[in-house]
């Protein structure tokens, strides 16, 4: 009674009732991990000691103050489970989901709480709900004895784990980015977040990263029950620019193309808007592909998240003057590898779809097989009827019977003609694709198709399943390349067509055990290339692997060859081991290595290709074995040194060589 003696004598009724307004207000909500300040806490005994201080001296009538904002201590809560409808008149909550372990502030000052069952969640003087376990409970808001609101909280598991739905991003400088996090299905969580360094990124309550400056960090979410998901945030520039390619586009109702974006170097826009100005004739998704719908004209226009725009103008073709593909899309054009999948060889048929040409009467499909194995070339034409609708479509199928025939590295080139009469050409459009399959392993199947710094063919066995991959281009700079024995995390079992594409410089290239083939001109023209390892699992050589390999001063062919070719033009070598491994000696293998002066072929060899020694200027002897039944008038062009050929006595070698003037040596039977 002394306070409420000096309060009397002390204050006037003004002062009393804001002391009363500071009592009332100062009154502390939840506590926020993290808070500089530690919150000011009252025991029982000090609230009663308040609260009748009050009513002694300035008897009110108490009202219900309602404040729906969060207090700076209170746990995020998503927005989007906040919803009018589930909003009283009088700002509370109708209605909350909680997962076990999770609070939520009610903030709402003025009033005392309780829960209907608070073995399900409690709540607190302050307003402060507890999940406790699963269920539903009402919790009751009254104003003095007025019960002014009631909010239903349902209470569910809470996450076994948190996902973010990528685990890096690349943002411009100012560029915001609203995390969504996403939990285990039937539970509930609040998160909070927290970055590494703010002076890189920051990170919002509500999730929302802003890039600040160029660098690296990470932001993490967290649950209310400690799981946790990492992003690492990579801040670039903000772009002054962007670029689209192509920047026009001719279509046929119907078909798609991709538009592929570029932006100036260490520069970053995640956020990338995509718009057409006319969906009636085109439209676009936001990775940039475009739908051709009707004819006419439309822009399609992508945007950086600093509003930087560039424009594609599309022209969509209700018909055209000449046969079109539509399908497959991803066929081999003329000499440029486009980024999308081959068509695979094997399967049942291949179905072609061109676009008619109107006023057609006939079509003709060209079939020119390019063969650099198996039966050679193969010319064929087709004559097909055309569609009796314009704008139709003119159909093909290769049935897997006709394409059997088709060998390693095989092109066929398909050209189809439309005829505006029955012999006056009107018009035609062509399309080279190739048909891949692995020397020796026919249950293979191969497609082309594009990851990051390298093109890769992967190839499924029967099944589909992808089982290996066909490393066909290297960009890097290296001079000592050290091939990955997986890729995309495949193993490697080939190197193809041009790897060497970016890089000539190469001087030492490791093969891993794994590969299985080196392929078409993988190495061609690497001049500084001294020294190659080829694991025992290689069992292909293909042509021109190492051709104009000029430094390559001799290389260890493992004894798990079969065929062998590639070396043409290797200048330096100066001799060469063929293991007894090898059965095929292919075409062109040894042409023009001007630097071997003796060869000794191996029992196990059946076949040696044309030209395979031709230009071996130095060679003098040469060991065929009575294994070889036929050798082409070319093995041996332009070998003017070549006076010896050793051999059987009574073999197919012994006649070749005195039939062409060599002087042969028997070597016995």
């Amino acid at each position: 009674m002394f306070a409420i003696g000096f309060a009397k004598r002390s204050l006037s009724v003004a002062a009393l009732l804001v002391l009363v307004l500071i009592l009332a207000y100062s009154l502390p909500g939840t506590a926020e991990a993290g808070t500089d300040s530690s919150p000011i806490e009252f025991n029982d005994a000090a609230l009663e000691d308040t609260f009748v201080l009050i009513e002694d001296v300035v008897p009110i009538e108490a009202d219900l103050a309602l404040d729906l904002s969060l207090e700076d201590d209170a746990p995020y809560a998503p927005a989007s489970e906040v919803f009018d409808e589930a909003i009283e008149p009088n700002g509370l909550l109708k209605a909350l989901t909680l997962g076990i372990k999770e609070t939520y502030a009610m903030n709402v000052k003025k009033a005392t709480f309780k829960s209907s069952r608070p073995s399900i969640a409690s709540v607190n003087k302050k307003g402060i709900i507890t999940a406790k376990k699963k269920g539903t409970t009402k919790i009751t808001v009254k104003s003095g004895k007025k019960t002014v609101g009631t909010c239903k909280v349902t209470v569910v598991a809470a996450p076994k784990n948190v996902e973010l739905g990528l685990s890096a991003v690349h943002l411009g400088v100012k560029e915001k980015l609203q995390l969504n996090p996403t939990i285990t299905e039937g539970s509930h969580a609040s998160y909070t977040y927290t970055v590494r360094n703010k002076k890189i990124a920051t990170v919002s309550k509500a999730g929302v990263v802003t890039a600040r400056k160029v660098g690296s960090t990470t932001v993490t979410v967290k649950t209310h029950n400690g799981k946790k998901a990492s992003l690492k945030v990579t801040v670039k520039k903000a772009p002054a620019k962007v670029t689209l390619d192509p920047t026009t586009l001719e279509l046929v109702a119907g078909e798609t193309a991709a538009l592929a974006v570029t932006l100036p170097k260490k520069t970053a826009s995640f956020m990338l808007t995509w718009t057409s100005d006319n969906a009636e004739i085109a439209t676009v998704d936001q990775t940039g592909v475009v739908t051709a719908v009707g004819p006419g004209t439309a822009n399609i226009t992508v945007k950086t998240f600093n509003d930087k725009k560039a424009s594609c103008a599309v022209t969509v073709m209700e018909s055209t003057t000449e046969p079109r593909l539509l399908s497959p899309t991803d066929l081999y054009r003329g000499d440029i590898f486009d980024d999308a999948t081959y068509p695979l060889y094997g399967e049942d048929d291949i179905t072609l779809v061109w676009t008619a040409v109107k006023g057609a009467v006939r079509y003709d499909l060209v079939i020119k097989r390019y063969g650099y194995t198996g039966d050679g070339s193969i010319f064929h034409s087709l004559t097909i009827d055309p569609p009796k609708d314009d704008g139709a479509t003119v159909t093909i199928t290769l049935k897997k019977d006709y394409l059997d025939g088709f060998g390693v590295q095989d092109r066929m080139g398909l050209t189809l003609i439309a005829f505006d009469s029955l012999d006056n050409d009107y018009s035609s459009h062509g399309y080279n694709f190739r048909w891949i399959r692995d020397f020796n392993s026919l249950e293979y199947d191969f497609y082309y198709a594009r990851d990051g710094k390298n093109d890769f063919i992967s190839f499924p066995d029967g099944s589909g399943k992808i089982t290996g991959v066909v490393l066909t281009r290297y960009y890097g700079k290296d001079k000592k390349v050290k091939i990955p024995a997986k890729f995309g995390g495949y193993p490697v079992r080939s190197l193809n067509q041009t790897f060497n594409l970016g890089n000539r410089d190469i001087v030492e290239a490791i093969i891993p055990e794994g590969v299985n083939e080196i392929g078409l001109w993988p190495f061609e023209d690497c001049t500084k290339l001294r020294r190659i390892t080829i694991p025992n699992t290689v069992t292909t050589i293909g042509a021109s692997a190492f051709g104009n390999c000029i430094s390559l001063k001799e290389i260890d062919i493992p004894n798990s060859v079969i065929y062998l070719s590639g070396f043409d033009g290797c200048t330096g070598l100066k001799n060469i081991y063929i293991p007894d491994s090898v059965i095929t000696i292919a075409g062109w293998a040894f042409e023009g290595c001007t630097g071997l002066s003796e060869i000794v072929i191996p029992e196990s060899v059946e076949t040696i290709g044309q030209y395979a020694f031709s230009g071996c200027k130095q060679l003098k002897k040469i060991t065929i074995p009575a294994s070889i039944h036929n050798i082409d008038d070319t093995v041996f062009d332009g070998c003017t040194a070549l006076k010896t050929v050793r051999g059987s006595q009574g073999s197919y070698a012994q006649t070749w060589a005195e039939e062409h003037g060599y002087t042969f040596v028997g070597l016995g039977n």
